[in-house]
Formats: structure tokens, C-alpha cells, sequence
């Protein structure tokens, strides 16, 4: 078992019995996105939950994750990753499927890296 599914796994056998931060269900839905589409994806960041948010991603030993967020929020939350130290790699084009269908569709994003001392 890779060490994200088990630190997942533990996740949500700890929120059935106590509350989870913002920031692990966020790190939650990445880690769904992975086991669904093949790589860590996220769409947004939130203020509030990114310091969370990112101390899961580590936790559970992701290194890197694709930044999607084509709001006008992008920005914002590029400046809040760097500030918990992450590192834009570069940018990357992902497959995503809808929801509710089988369709493929394509979104581009930014690898971020979250390893500490980049």
C-alpha cells in the first residue's frame, strides 16, 4: 500500500470519530483526483485551510501536486503556496473526466512542488 493511500485510509477512519480540518479534506479530494485520474490535481486554495492543506499533502508523502485554478484567485493562491514553501516545476496539461459523464476533458495547470527546502 503506498504511504498516501494509508495515510488516507487512517484519514477517514479519524473523521468518523473527531472532526478533520478544512485543510485534510482538501488533501482528501487531491488524493481522490489521483486514485481517479492518475495524478495529484487541485482546483483551488483556500486561505484559511492551505497551511492544513499542505502539512496532509506532506503527511501523507506527496511531493508534488497540478494547480488547476484558472479563476481570478490564481494568483492569490500561487502567492500562498510559496509562502508555506512550494515551489512552482513547471506547467503541465492534465486529463480530467466530468462527473456526471465519460468525457474526457483537458486543463491546464502548474506542478507544484511541496517538498520542504526546495
Amino acid at each position: 500500500m503506498k504511504k498516501s493511500d494509508f495515510y488516507f485510509d487512517k484519514l477517514q477512519k479519524k473523521a468518523k470519530i473527531q472532526p478533520i480540518t478544512g485543510g485534510e479534506i482538501d488533501a482528501y479530494r487531491v488524493w481522490k483526483n489521483y486514485k481517479k485520474y492518475g495524478d495529484f490535481v487541485c482546483n483551488d486554495i483556500y486561505k484559511s485551510s492551505a497551511e492544513d492543506f499542505i502539512k496532509a499533502l506532506r503527511e501523507a508523502g506527496i511531493d508534488s501536486f497540478i494547480y488547476t485554478d484558472s479563476s481570478s484567485g490564481l494568483m492569490e493562491g500561487i502567492h500562498i503556496l510559496y509562502k508555506l514553501g512550494c515551489k512552482i516545476i513547471g506547467t503541465e496539461v492534465v486529463n480530467l473526466g466530468e462527473l456526471q459523464s465519460d468525457e474526457i476533458i483537458k486543463k491546464r495547470g502548474i506542478r507544484i512542488s511541496i517538498k520542504k527546502n526546495n
